[in-house]
């Protein structure tokens, strides 16, 4: 029904029209906390191989997106965003750990818990930054001869991730 509405009319005009017309539409914002509310925030962390986190109290989780790096705390406003190879930093109570993801999701609800996947995470002092620095090396070399577009693609990846462990490890994080 919505893709006829699209063919026949302006997009941005329909999407207003239907979020005017929707009771389902609720923006939520952040609001300064209260002493009855919520002082914890409830981690979920996990790969398609294991879990970080279930349902972990942590005081605060900083996290790289497509949109730059952000950080959560509790009552944070709903979000969902789109991860991108980086470090995850959980800050619990005793410490902070460190993790380097390759891409994934978050998602904070309104009751101060956070839902993260990723296909892979690795602890940051399980990687070796040698490695990363000659695959590195590889990568721009496969670049720069790259044939086609699939492979220019593989080859911007490579450079991307090995970057972020770099990075990650040095601390150089942006």
């Amino acid at each position: 029904m919505l893709r006829n509405l699209i063919v026949k009319s302006n997009k941005n005009q329909i999407f207003q029209n239907v979020f005017k017309q929707s009771s389902y539409v609720k923006y939520n914002y952040a609001e300064a906390q209260s002493s009855g509310e919520n002082t914890d925030l409830i981690l979920n962390f996990s790969s398609p191989e294991f879990s970080v986190a279930d349902n972990l109290k942590v005081k605060s989780v900083n996290v790289p997106s497509t949109t730059g790096r952000f950080g959560i705390m509790p009552n944070h406003i709903p979000t969902v965003a789109q991860l991108c190879p980086g470090v995850v930093e959980v800050e619990t109570a005793d410490d902070v750990q460190k993790y380097f993801i390759s891409g994934g999701f978050l998602t904070m609800h309104n009751s101060s818990v956070c839902d993260m996947t990723s296909t892979e995470i690795v602890p940051i002092n399980h990687l070796n930054r040698d490695s990363a620095v000659k695959n590195l090396e590889i990568a721009n070399k496969n670049l720069s001869t790259a044939q086609g577009e699939e492979e220019k693609a593989l080859a911007q990846i490579a450079i991307d991730v090995n970057q972020a462990i770099i990075h990650g490890i040095d601390g150089t994080y942006t």
